[in-house]
């Protein structure tokens, strides 16, 4: 135990000894430790101190860049001004000069418009004059057409007259001769000869009128077209070349629609005389035995008339929608608020060059008509004449699109188009199958027929008498329809709409009906009873169906009238499309605006108003004939003078180049490594400065100078002979040339002191250029020639601290740095542009007189 005891006893010294070694050496190091922070925190405030002074300095250096970039600025603004200045009093002499002319022109103006009124005032009194004329000419044309009516309603009745006398005559020979077939038949024949003589003589003698109108007819076109042809021959092509253009293609349009409304016209006399003729022979016959139900035969005639009939239907409904087109491209080109009036000029130019080909077809066709009596279908190709109208449609819709953009929009139509186009389809439906039906009896021979045919002509007749009476009364009907659909009128929405409904009814009951009889007379010699009986029941559906219209049409006040002969402007059959048309564009645009607002007007007005300003202009362009000749004169002189000035300035930039070429050098010589040699660059471009603000003073001298050449009010400007006092650079050039003539060939003085400006700004720019480019190299320079800001380091040593000759000390490089920056900063003047009391020249030439330091 007592060993234990030491052992531990002796640890126990040994730790008190290690123990009071370690708190001695912590104690060492918690001295260095407080000694190491102390310095820490001196270091970071003086690095603190630093990174704030060279803020600072950033910013200086920066405030200062920023003033030498405005003062460049105000600088090129001042430039900017003066020339702008000197391009300002240019144009105030041009627009004195304007003024003059205008005051020139208003005078020309002010007699031209006398004269102007007292011609204006003689066509005045030449148009009342011609008015008056004009409307007595009216009056007696409304004489002359209640005359022509009155003769008409009488032949009208003498022939109702004559007809009912020869109906009595017939029964009371019947009467007479009672069984006398021989005798009778005699009588009936020489009747028949006495009726067709006297036919004839009829014809011959409205053929004889018709003659006379049509040398009537050829007189005035002949005259119209010589008038046409002398118009257009004085009219200025390049002022009515497109309207002439567009007028033609719409005429053309125009004369194809007429002649398809004269060819429909046609076959619907046809049609209707052929009805009327088998209505009035069924009259004659008295006695019919009832219809079997047996097929039976017809004459071969009357198959041939069947089919011709048959044909000419067709044909009609072709050109019924063939003109129907035509008719909606002419409403789209002339229809208020819908096309401006230059696309619709480019419409009737368009039509001219496709509507050639249909022109040539419709006249074949109205030629056949009018020539034969009827379209046969060995005279008249149905087929080549439906691909014709389709070919031609086609071509004329591709060349309505330009661009891919169709010059008549596909689905605008006008008001009550559609339902026409339907009613004339439906009226030539009823009257081609009416027509057909009636040739049956119309071809056969009722009164001659022979032992063998006669029973024949009993069963036609007693098939046909009921079918033909209800067409009789079907075209009847049609016909007062198409009366009155001609006085339509079609802003009225409430009844377009009922209309249209049952039109499209009538058309497709017509449509039918024609497609019966065509199968009733399908096998051309033999016909069905049972077919024959559909025909009367379509009959009667057709007939319902008109009978609907025409109850509309009364409840709407439609009435018939003779003025409705010509058809509705906006149908097939209408007789004159264009006046039909205009006049019904005029109507629709008197509803909310002008009459004359229309295209077809404002096309007239705009070329009236071309051809007026070019004849009022032509004073003005005898006048500027004149000043033309007068400046081609000037401009030649001027053009010498300018050859002279330009080989003077060609010398002038020779001189130019060679000066230049030796300030560049200047440069690139200097070095600016010593302090001597940047004040010696400093006292360079102070001399510089003040060369510029002299150069800038005469520059202003000049530019004084110029404006009073240039004004002529100034006493210098009257006065320009007198010489000035102070010679001008090229005087003293060439005076040292030994040049004693006018180097300018005479020029004036005005023209030489611009020129001298001119040539005299350049220089100056460059100069200026120069000296603010030496001094930002200067500047640069001297910032450069900075020695860099040593940080000092943190160190443990105590000594390094508080030497101030150590190099680490950044307190002289700072104070060297500040004091060389404000040497640096004494280049660069600041001029208070808003102080009045001195010119901004002045206060830039007051800053840079003092020394730089």
């Amino acid at each position: 135990m007592n060993i234990q005891n030491t052992r531990l006893r002796e640890a126990l010294i040994r730790l008190r000894e290690q123990t009071a070694l370690e708190k001695i050496d912590t104690t060492k190091q918690l001295r260095e430790a407080e000694k190491d922070a102390t310095k820490g925190r001196d270091l970071s405030e003086k690095v603190n101190k630093l990174q704030e002074q060279k803020s600072s300095l950033e910013e200086q250096v920066t405030d200062l860049k920023e003033m030498v970039e405005q003062g460049s600025a105000f600088e090129a603004m001042i430039e900017d001004l003066s020339d702008r200045v000197l391009e300002l009093e240019d144009v105030n002499v041009t627009l004195q000069a304007t003024v003059r002319e205008l005051e020139d022109g208003q005078d020309l103006a002010a007699e031209l418009e006398e004269v102007q009124a007292d011609e204006l005032k003689a066509l005045m009194r030449d148009v009342e004059g011609r008015d008056s004329v004009i409307r007595n000419l009216e009056e007696a044309i409304k004489m002359q057409r209640r005359r022509e009516e009155d003769f008409q309603r009488t032949v009208a009745q003498y022939r109702n007259s004559v007809e009912t006398l020869q109906q009595e005559k017939t029964e009371l020979m019947t009467l007479q001769q009672g069984g006398e077939g021989e005798k009778n038949d005699l009588l009936v024949t020489s009747q028949k000869a006495l009726a067709r003589a006297a036919q004839l003589v009829a014809d011959a003698a409205s053929a004889r009128k018709r003659a006379a109108q049509t040398a009537f007819i050829e007189v005035e076109a002949q005259v119209l077209r010589h008038l046409v042809t002398r118009l257009e021959s004085v009219m200025p092509t390049s002022a009515v070349a497109a309207e002439s253009a567009a007028i033609k293609g719409e005429m053309l349009l125009c004369e194809i629609v007429s002649k398809a409304s004269k060819t429909l016209h046609g076959v619907g006399e046809i049609f209707t005389k052929t009805v009327r003729g088998a209505t009035s022979e069924l009259l004659q016959v008295k006695e019919v035995s009832p219809p079997g139900t047996e097929p039976f035969a017809i004459p071969d005639a009357s198959a041939q008339a069947v089919e011709t009939m048959l044909h000419q239907s067709r044909f009609a409904q072709s050109t019924v929608d063939a003109s129907s087109k035509l008719i909606r491209i002419l409403a789209f080109g002339q229809w208020p608020d819908v096309v401006q009036p230059g696309k619709s000029a480019e419409i009737g130019s368009v039509l001219v060059h496709s509507l050639g080909s249909l022109n040539a077809t419709t006249t074949l066709t109205l030629k056949l008509l009018k020539e034969e009596g009827v379209l046969s279908p060995h005279q008249s190709n149905l087929g080549a004449f439906q691909q014709s109208l389709s070919s031609v449609l086609g071509e004329v819709e591709g060349a309505l699109s330009l661009d891919g953009t169709p010059l008549v929009d596909t689905q605008w139509q006008p008001p009550g188009w559609n339902l026409l186009r339907s009613a004339s389809s439906a009226k030539y439906y009823c009257l081609g199958a009416s027509a057909a039906v009636s040739s049956v009896v119309a071809q056969t021979d009722v009164t001659q027929a022979s032992s063998g045919s006669e029973q024949v002509t009993k069963e036609v007749l007693a098939a046909f008498k009921l079918p033909i009476g209800k067409f009789d009364q079907i075209v009847a009907q049609v016909l007062n329809v198409s009366s009155r659909l001609g006085l339509l009128d079609t802003t009225d929405d409430r009844l377009m709409k009922n209309l249209e409904l049952l039109v499209t009814d009538w058309n497709t009951q017509s449509s039918n009906l024609f497609s019966k009889v065509e199968e009733l007379f399908e096998s051309k010699t033999k016909c069905s009873a049972s077919i024959i009986e559909q025909c009367c029941a379509q009959a009667d559906a057709t007939q319902r169906s008109i009978g609907a219209v025409a109850s509309a049409l009364r409840a709407a006040d439609a009435k018939v009238s003779q003025e409705a002969h010509g058809g509705h402007p906006l149908s097939a059959e209408v007789a004159d499309p264009w006046k039909a048309i205009s006049a019904l564009s005029q109507r629709v645009r008197s509803v909310d605006g002008d009459v004359d607002d229309v295209n077809f007007v404002q096309r007239a007005h705009i070329v009236e108003a071309r051809l007026s300003e070019a004849i009022d202009n032509e004073p003005k362009l005898v006048s500027a004939t004149m000043k033309i000749g007068s400046l081609e004169k000037h401009l030649s002189s001027r053009s010498k003078e300018i050859a002279m000035q330009n080989a003077r300035l060609s010398e002038l930039e020779r001189v130019l180049a060679k000066n230049n070429t030796q300030v560049s050098l200047r440069p690139k010589t200097v070095d600016v490594s010593s302090a001597e040699e940047v004040n010696s660059l400093k006292q360079e471009i102070r001399v510089l400065t003040e060369a510029m603000e002299v150069l800038q003073s005469q520059t202003d001298e000049y530019e004084a100078e110029i404006r009073m050449l240039k004004d002529p009010k100034s006493p210098m400007g009257r006065k320009s002979g007198t010489p000035r006092k102070g010679g001008s650079v090229f005087d003293y050039t060439a005076t040292q040339r030994g040049r004693k003539e006018d180097p300018f060939g005479g020029a004036s003085l005005s023209s030489i002191a611009a020129l001298e400006a001119a040539l005299f700004r350049p220089a100056l720019e460059h100069t200026r250029a120069n000296a603010s480019r030496w001094k930002a190299q200067s500047m640069a320079k001297a910032m450069a020639d900075l020695p860099p800001l040593n940080i000092v380091g943190f160190g443990s040593d105590e000594s390094k601290v508080g030497d101030p000759d150590d190099a680490s000390n950044p307190v002289p490089e700072l104070a060297t740095a500040t004091k060389q920056l404000w040497m640096a900063r004494t280049n660069i003047s600041v001029i208070n542009l808003s102080d009045t009391s001195k010119p901004a020249r002045e206060q830039l030439h007051q800053s840079l007189l003092p020394p730089l330091a």
